[in-house]
């Protein structure tokens, strides 16, 4: 007997060729990269209000590093993409199953959440100790724009635990210590239960139990992002591409469109986060638009016989990729540990001269490779973890392809 179709042919999700995963991946370390850069901007360098000469250079890396927090939606738009997909893939043939879905989620975020909290333990109770009562460590801001509060609100087992619920930034708990990128992790996380709740409503074979389940994880999982309803909808429209209709567009060659559709993601969400007293939020939601375009002729473009093979900087990207959950989780308490340490007195905050910056690229650079290193432990084991726990636990067989 033929095994059913539960999702539609026509709204199947889109498979990748290698050129458009590598293309993602790029996109993927591109942004993990600049949130970097702009937390380095953001602790060792002089705030715009307080630099004494301004140059071209200098105004352009100031933009660039302006966004933080924009460039995180980069990855809720990636995010919902990629597990759109996969879930659609899986209904299709009949093999999603809670447990097995949860195994793969959790593993994935905790084998690079738990050692990047025991490593903002150390850094921080070294650092806060080195920089003495005066440091961002305690609060103080008078030298750099983002202090941090090691109060034990912050830094407790509740909060502590609480990080490990997926629960900060939610009303209830901080993000733990120094490691204040962290915040996104617990939205990233509920957008992972709602989302298969979602489906499993929709599915015929659903039981009653199931979807009283259903809708009970749903509730609770827009409860917990009340306010921030938004970042669920771009993570959302990660989906829709997904599942948009495989009809190429032929406006202009594959690669000249993948080109002009990442101009559109920088330029939106830059020239966005300047909008009127409300740029921020516009920011938000230009970079977000931009980002559906990018992923859009990535992975609808590059699909052809012609396009086989992979792209020309696929190799790197693809390895920056490997580490960019690693990079992202583990940065901020080495860049404060290194801002609080050596930075003292306001003056001291680095000018934007053509060194400084240079300076600045290096240590982003360094980080990445110290982040690269770091990921060889932690989400570069993701499978074989995710093996090992699917022999131990009570995750159901899967069938052998």
């Amino acid at each position: 007997m033929q095994k059913r179709q539960l999702v539609a042919p026509r709204l199947a999700p889109v498979r990748l060729s290698q050129r458009g995963s590598d293309a993602l991946d790029g996109l993927r370390a591109a942004a993990a990269i600049l949130v970097v850069l702009h937390h380095v901007r953001l602790w060792l360098f002089a705030p715009p209000g307080e630099v004494t000469h301004w140059t071209l250079l200098s105004r352009v890396f100031y933009r660039v590093t302006a966004l933080g927090a924009e460039y995180v939606l980069i990855f809720f738009v990636l995010s919902g993409f990629f597990i759109g997909s996969a879930v659609g893939r899986k209904v299709a043939d009949g093999r999603l199953r809670w447990r097995d879905y949860l195994l793969d989620r959790a593993t994935r975020l905790y084998i690079v959440l738990l050692p990047a909290l025991l490593l903002t333990v150390i850094l921080d109770a070294v650092g806060s100790a080195l920089a003495g009562p005066h440091s961002l460590y305690n609060g103080h801001g008078s030298y750099a724009l983002a202090p941090v509060n090691l109060s034990g609100a912050h830094t407790g087992v509740v909060a502590f635990l609480g990080n490990l619920a997926f629960l900060q930034d939610l009303h209830y708990v901080t993000t733990f210590g120094s490691n204040l990128p962290l915040w996104s992790l617990a939205f990233e996380f509920w957008f992972y239960v709602a989302f298969p709740a979602m489906v499993a409503l929709m599915l015929p074979r659903t039981g009653t139990k199931g979807r009283v389940v259903a809708g009970g994880l749903i509730l609770w999982s827009l409860f917990l992002l009340r306010g921030n309803l938004m970042f669920f909808a771009i993570w959302l429209a990660g989906v829709a591409i997904a599942y948009f209709p495989r009809q190429p567009i032929r406006i202009m060659p594959d690669r000249a469109r993948a080109l002009a559709a990442a101009g559109i993601v920088f330029l939106a969400g830059t020239l966005g986060f300047w909008v009127g007293k409300g740029g921020k939020r516009t920011g938000e939601v230009l970079i977000a638009l931009g980002t559906v375009l990018v992923i859009f002729a990535f992975s609808h473009a590059y699909t052809g016989a012609a396009l086989k093979g992979r792209a020309p900087f696929g190799r790197y990207a693809s390895r920056l990729a490997k580490s960019s959950f690693t990079l992202y989780v583990v940065h901020a308490p080495i860049l404060l540990f290194l801002s609080a340490t050596t930075i003292r007195r306001r003056e001291a905050l680095w000018q934007p001269t053509a060194g400084r910056m240079v300076a600045g690229v290096v240590l982003t650079a360094v980080i990445v490779g110290l982040a690269e290193v770091i990921s060889w432990g932690t989400e570069r084991r993701t499978a074989a973890v995710r093996s090992w726990l699917g022999t131990k636990t009570w995750t159901s067989a899967r069938p052998r392809s």
